[in-house]
């Protein structure tokens, strides 16, 4: 199975890329990605601890199961007012 995974904000600039791609097991949890991008961007680790993780526009738990074909987005956090 296939999943992409995009960087927007600071993630984009730290890691230097605008999305990666990872070749995953079935019933993979996005827990098991952010592992492999901390040790794939170990200087990210700070950023990404700030983020959100949201699967195909829905925001998404480290126990959510991944599906093939999946967009994983990594959003800074954002505020306003």
């Amino acid at each position: 199975m296939q999943v992409k995974v995009l960087f927007f904000g600071p993630a984009k600039d730290v890691t230097g890329l605008s999305h990666c791609d990872y070749t995953i097991e079935s019933h993979t949890p996005l827990q098991d990605i952010i592992v492999r991008l901390y040790a794939d961007f170990p200087k990210a680790k700070e950023v990404f601890d700030l983020c959100s993780f949201v699967i195909n526009k829905d925001f998404a738990t480290p126990e959510t199961v991944l599906k093939d074909q999946d967009q994983i987005a990594v959003l800074p956090p954002v505020s306003g007012g």
